[in-house]
């Protein structure tokens, strides 16, 4: 080994160091990737994230000091008033609610724009879908009460929470999946899409077969360790707690996502 890359090598497991302690900040998360994917020549995917990273920067700044207000109230001694029963409770995820375009949505909707309401009546979590109800019955959970919390939209309407019975793995799965939007989880597929693409034009079966392989196991393992850290952080920990689950979510997906790839080839 060369003194240089000695040199790299540190430097590089320095950034992953960095990269991991920031792996909680959302607005962080969102960006990580970006000179990466720029310099991979995914274009439309770089646009695509640094698009999501915008449109969500007003919900991840709340998440953010909310977070801070509970590390705030350890050292000045003052209880932090949770939105709801977070033990027990866990309020629903939304691709749109609370970011810059939510306003914006809702008001295309009461004009009868047809897209607009396709659109809001589909940003619901995978609980409220079909496949996700089946793998929350699957697992052994089912939900029993669904109450209001003190989170609120840019409507200022009240966001709810629901409360799953059943087996430790199927409440949990119930929690991850009211993480997990149905519009969010498509967006996440397209942002594949390109490397996809890319496999079609240069002609290869193979190689298409392979990524698409990839691009399955990337958004499978990622999303999932976002939703099950993310549900575990915030059962034990609140907003701090889901932030930090999140993170840890981020890197152990990322971890299963590059090993099982590594398998594919």
């Amino acid at each position: 080994m060369l003194a240089t890359d000695s040199v790299n090598n540190q430097n590089s497991h320095k950034k992953g160091v960095l990269n991991y302690a920031f792996e909680a900040v959302p607005m962080y998360r969102r960006i990580a990737s970006l000179p990466d994917t720029v310099q991979n020549g995914d274009a439309a995917t770089a646009l695509g994230m640094a698009g999501l990273a915008l449109i969500n920067l007003p919900e991840d700044g709340r998440d953010v000091i909310g977070a801070a207000k509970q590390v705030k109230s350890v050292f000045t001694g003052k209880p932090y008033q949770a939105k709801y029963d977070y033990k027990d409770y866990q309020h629903n995820f939304s691709f749109f609610r609370g970011t810059a375009v939510d306003k914006w949505l809702h008001k295309n909707a009461d004009e009868g724009k047809r897209w607009a309401q396709w659109l809001l009546n589909n940003d619901r979590p995978l609980a409220e879908t079909g496949v996700g109800k089946k793998i929350i019955t699957v697992t052994g959970a089912k939900e029993a009460e669904e109450i209001e919390t003190a989170i609120k939209d840019l409507k200022k309407e009240n966001v709810t929470a629901t409360k799953y019975e059943g087996s430790a793995l199927g409440k949990m799965t119930g929690r991850a999946m009211r993480r997990v939007t149905k519009l969010g989880l498509i967006a996440t597929a397209a942002l594949e899409l390109p490397k996809i693409i890319k496999a079609l034009d240069e002609g290869n079966d193979a190689n298409t077969g392979k990524q698409v392989a990839k691009s399955a196991i990337n958004i499978t393992t990622i999303t999932a360790g976002i939703a099950y850290g993310g549900a575990i952080g915030s059962k034990y920990g609140n907003g701090l707690g889901s932030l930090l689950g999140m993170g840890a979510g981020v890197i152990l997906g990322s971890v299963a996502s590059n090993t099982v790839q590594q398998v594919v080839g």
